[in-house]
C-alpha cells in the first residue's frame, strides 16, 4: 500500500515483444543476444511483432537526429545567447520546432517523389530553408513546389541494411592509441552483416510500467 500522503502510480500499459537477434558478419563472426522490446503499439495486427523487432538495426539512427540538431542546425561554434534560464529554454524550443518542421517537410518531399525519407539530406534542408528566408521566395505562389524540388534534387544514396561497425572507445584527449584508424576503417568497409530475428512473444503481452517520477 502507498504511504500516507503519496498517490499510487497509474502506470502505462505496454506490449512486450521478446526475441533473440543473431548478427552474422561476412568475416565469419557471429553473436546472438536476447532482447525485450516494450512498445505502446498494442495492436499486433496493425503492428506485427516481427516488423517491430526487425527495426533493430535502425535503433542508433537517433544519433543522426542529435547531430542534425546540435551541429547542422545550430552549428558547432554557436552558443545560446540568453543569460537567463527562461531565455535558454525559449531558444532550445525554437531549435526543436525548426528541426521538427524541416524533418516533416523533408518527409513530405520524399513521399511526393516516392523515395525513402532517409535519402533527403538534412544539411540541404537547412541550407534551402535559410536561403528561402533570406530571399523570401517560398512565400510566393509556387514557392513550396520549388522548396520540395530543391530538397529532392540532391538525394543521398540509399541506406544499406547490412551496415555494421565495430565499437571503439573514443579518447580524443588521450596520448595513448586505443585503436589504429587504418585498421578500424578497413574493418568497417570490409564487413557486412546479416540480421536474423527469432521471435517469441510472451503469453502475457502487456504489463504495467510505473511512470518515472
Amino acid at each position: 500500500m502507498p504511504r500516507r500522503g503519496c498517490r499510487a502510480a497509474n502506470g502505462h500499459h505496454v506490449r512486450v515483444i521478446e526475441f533473440h537477434l543473431t548478427v552474422a558478419t561476412s568475416d565469419g563472426a557471429s553473436r546472438t543476444e536476447h532482447y525485450r522490446l516494450l512498445t505502446t503499439r498494442m495492436d499486433p495486427r496493425r503492428h506485427p511483432a516481427d516488423q517491430l523487432a526487425a527495426l533493430y538495426h535502425q535503433r542508433w539512427e537517433v544519433e543522426i537526429a542529435f547531430f542534425g540538431l546540435k551541429v547542422t542546425l545550430r552549428t558547432a561554434d554557436r552558443v545560446l545567447r540568453s543569460q537567463r534560464p527562461e531565455g535558454v529554454e525559449q531558444e532550445i524550443y525554437a531549435y526543436l520546432n525548426v528541426y521538427q518542421v524541416l524533418r516533416r517537410v523533408s518527409h513530405h518531399s520524399a513521399r511526393r517523389v516516392g523515395v525513402d525519407p532517409d535519402r533527403v539530406s538534412f544539411t540541404v534542408a537547412v541550407r534551402t530553408a535559410r536561403h528561402g528566408v533570406i530571399a523570401a521566395d517560398h512565400a510566393s505562389p509556387g514557392g513550396p513546389e520549388t522548396f520540395h524540388q530543391l530538397l529532392t534534387n540532391e538525394l543521398l544514396p540509399p541506406r544499406r541494411a547490412d551496415r555494421v561497425s565495430p565499437r571503439a572507445v573514443k579518447r580524443p584527449v588521450s596520448p595513448f592509441s586505443y585503436k589504429q584508424v587504418h585498421a578500424l576503417r578497413e574493418s568497417r568497409t570490409a564487413r557486412r552483416a546479416t540480421y536474423t530475428v527469432h521471435l517469441r512473444e510472451p503469453s502475457a503481452d502487456a504489463l504495467t510500467v510505473p511512470p518515472q517520477p
